[in-house]
């Protein structure tokens, strides 16, 4: 069987791209509200995430369940959350954001990373990988095997 080590991360071009899933939750009378805000995303806060190495980025929401999933890929997660953190507009904005969602601190401390436990690359020729076994205890710790099936023996 064909294991390799991942990182939660692609390659694409010879750059290792670090896939970032995560969950936030809204309050539920404010979903409506916190959907208008992001029709007018400032600019200067759009600048600020390029800048920062927030790539792809998609933003979910499951209105009855007042839920936030958000999806990014970038070179260093927790730089890029770093380098948001030093820039003014991020402050402002978080405060502007922080009435809609359920936990009372700043938004951005509030995302609950999920782990890529399968993906199914694209194209005729894509791979299926299994990222990790969701069935055991800790395995789907960050750093854990790959099992590519393609590669089962």
């Amino acid at each position: 069987m064909g294991v390799r080590k991942i990182d939660e991360s692609t390659e694409d071009e010879g750059v290792d791209v670090e896939r970032v899933c995560f969950t936030m939750r809204l309050k539920p009378e404010r979903v409506a509200d916190y959907l208008a805000a992001h029709e007018t995303v400032w600019p200067e806060m759009l600048d600020a995430l390029r800048e920062t190495g927030w790539s792809d980025y998609s933003l979910f929401v499951d209105r009855e369940e007042a839920l936030v999933v958000g999806f990014l890929e970038t070179d260093d997660f927790e730089g890029a959350i770093a380098a948001m953190n030093e820039r003014e507009v991020n402050a402002r904005w978080q405060a502007t954001m922080a009435g809609f969602f359920a936990e009372e601190t700043a938004p951005d401390r509030t995302m609950k990373r999920l782990t890529e436990y399968f993906r199914l690359r694209g194209g005729a020729e894509g791979s299926a990988e299994r990222c990790c076994d969701p069935s055991a205890e800790g395995a789907c710790d960050r750093g854990s095997h790959v099992t590519r099936p393609d590669q089962a023996s």
